[in-house]
C-alpha cells in the first residue's frame, strides 16, 4: 500500500477538519495509506524566517501583521465545541508530527510515494514567505501534488512573485480551489491550472449523512446560525426576518456572539465534527458567513443564505463563497446588501445543482487519482 503524506490545515474549525477528513477517507478508499502531517508554527523554522528577512526587506512587516492577525481572527467557539474538535483530530485524523529535517529525509527515501498539499488556504502568501511545509519544498518535485490549494487572497506580495514562480514551476501539474487562484498561477507562471472543488465534495451527501448518523428524511425543524465572526447588521436584520417568516426556532451552533443574545428563545448548541454535519443536514434553513458551512449546505441539499464575514483583519474573503455560488447557480442565496433581501415567496426553492455537484465531484476525484498514478509510475 503506497503511503501518501497529506499537508493541510486541520485545526480549530470544522471546515478545515472535515476537508482533511474527506481527503484522507478518499485516499483510504482507493488503496492508499494517508498520513496527515503535522508541523508546528506553520512549518517555518527560525532559520527560514531569518533567511526571508535578509532576502526581502519588506517581509518582516507582513510576517508580523499576519501573526498578529491570528490572535484576533479566531471564531468565538465554545470550549466544549473546541474540545470535541480536538478530540476528532486526535482520534480520527491522527496527525503525525515531523520536523522539516525528518520530512526531507523521508521524502528522499521510498517510504512515501507522494505528498499532497491542500486544500484550504495552504498557499496563503500574506504570511510574507513561502511555507516550506505547505509548498512541499521538502519533497522532490516529482512527489509533489497540489490539491486545489487556496491563496486566500486575490494577489501576491510583489517581492514574492519571483520566488513563487520558481516554486510553482517545479510542479508538473497545478490546481487551485478558486478562479482567483487559477488567475494568480497564470499571471505569475503563464501556466494553466485546473480549478477544483473543495475536498469536502469528494464525499457525496449519503456518505456524509452516514458519517453523521442521519438520513435525508430527517425532520428539518429549525433555523441554524453558524457565524465564524460577529454577524453584521444586514445579517441580523435578515435573520430576524427569516425567523419570523418561517416560524422556525433558532439554533446557534458552536460559536458565541453578543449580537445573538437579544434573540428570544435562541438555543446555543455545542458539538463536534459529526454534530456539525448532522446539524446542517437537519436544519430547515441555514444562515452563515462560513465558506464550509455554505459548501455543506449545498452538498447536503439544505436551504441556506450566506452573508459577508466580518474578518478581524478587515480583508474580505467573500470571493470564495461568491465563486461557489456562481458555479452552482445559487447567487440568490448570497445577501451582502439591503437589496439582496430574500424573496418571501421563494425562501425554500433552491436551484437544483445536482448535475454540477456530480461533475465537480468527478473532476476532483479523477484529478487525485491521476496525479497519484503519475507520481508512482
Amino acid at each position: 500500500m503506497s503511503k501518501v503524506g497529506l499537508v493541510t490545515f486541520f485545526h480549530s474549525n470544522y471546515g478545515s477538519v472535515l476537508q482533511g477528513y474527506a481527503t484522507k477517507t478518499f485516499l483510504q478508499k482507493n488503496g492508499y495509506e494517508p498520513v496527515l502531517i503535522m508541523k508546528d508554527t506553520f512549518g517555518e523554522d527560525e532559520a527560514d524566517i531569518e533567511a526571508n528577512r535578509k532576502k526581502h526587506p519588506e517581509f518582516m512587516e507582513d510576517f508580523q501583521k499576519f501573526m498578529a492577525s491570528l490572535s484576533g481572527n479566531n471564531a468565538i467557539v465554545s470550549d466544549a465545541s473546541m474540545a470535541q474538535i480536538d478530540s476528532f483530530v486526535r482520534d480520527e485524523l491522527k496527525p503525525t508530527q515531523f520536523s522539516l529535517a525528518q520530512l526531507r529525509e523521508l521524502a528522499e527515501g521510498d517510504g512515501f510515494s507522494a505528498f499532497i498539499a491542500g486544500s484550504d488556504q495552504v498557499w496563503n502568501c500574506t504570511l510574507g514567505m513561502l511555507s516550506p511545509l505547505f509548498f512541499l519544498l521538502f519533497a522532490p518535485p516529482k512527489k509533489r501534488i497540489a490539491l486545489c490549494p487556496s491563496f486566500g487572497a486575490t494577489n501576491v506580495p510583489a517581492y514574492l512573485r519571483d520566488d513563487l514562480k520558481t516554486v510553482l514551476n517545479e510542479y508538473e501539474t497545478l490546481s487551485a480551489r478558486e478562479e482567483e487562484g487559477v488567475a494568480i498561477i497564470k499571471d505569475i507562471t503563464g501556466r494553466d491550472a485546473v480549478r477544483l472543488a473543495d475536498p469536502t465534495l469528494l464525499l457525496p451527501p449519503e456518505e456524509w449523512r452516514k458519517f453523521a448518523g442521519v438520513s435525508d428524511s430527517d425532520d428539518k425543524g429549525y433555523l441554524l446560525l453558524h457565524f465564524l465572526n460577529a454577524p453584521n447588521p444586514i445579517a441580523m436584520k435578515n435573520i430576524r426576518f427569516l425567523a419570523e417568516r418561517t416560524g422556525l426556532p433558532i439554533k446557534c451552533f458552536a460559536t458565541r456572539h453578543r449580537e445573538f443574545e437579544d434573540i428570544d428563545g435562541i438555543e446555543l448548541v455545542d458539538g463536534g465534527a459529526r454534530d456539525y454535519v448532522r446539524t446542517i443536514n437537519n436544519a430547515g434553513l441555514v444562515c452563515t458567513d462560513s465558506f464550509h458551512t455554505t459548501m455543506f449546505s449545498i452538498n447536503l441539499n439544505t436551504d441556506f443564505y450566506s452573508f459577508d464575514r466580518q474578518y478581524v483583519h478587515g480583508v474580505s474573503q467573500i470571493s470564495r463563497i461568491t465563486t461557489v455560488l456562481k458555479r452552482y447557480g445559487l447567487m440568490e442565496r448570497l445577501i451582502l446588501n439591503e437589496e439582496d433581501a430574500p424573496d418571501p415567496e421563494h425562501l425554500s426553492i433552491m436551484t437544483d445543482c445536482t448535475a454540477t455537484k456530480d461533475a465537480e465531484r468527478q473532476a476532483i476525484q479523477s484529478y487525485i487519482l491521476n496525479e497519484l498514478e503519475r507520481v508512482t509510475a
